[in-house]
């Protein structure tokens, strides 16, 4: 398993390397779509997190879950662009 995410991630590390030159070239272009990726995630992964962390902290709310449950739902929900 290990073996395979290795692999994996030179692949992904080899693809970027050889687009160097396209992404340096067309700077602006990658900054208008990375910001607003970035700014997305961060806002999702941050409203979610506390909210479901508020949820289950509550006098109400599930206790068994809390931290747990915020951090896996907020990387569900920062994910999902």
């Amino acid at each position: 398993m290990l073996i395979k995410l290795g692999i994996i991630r030179s692949r992904i590390i080899l693809i970027f390397a050889q687009q160097a030159n396209r992404i340096l070239d067309n700077i602006g272009s990658v900054f208008r779509v990375f910001v607003p990726m970035c700014l997305y995630f961060i806002i999702m992964w941050a409203g979610t997190f506390f909210l479901v962390y508020y949820l289950t902290s509550r006098k109400e709310g599930s206790k068994k879950y809390g931290y747990k449950m915020a951090v896996v739902q907020s990387f569900t929900a920062g994910s999902n662009k």
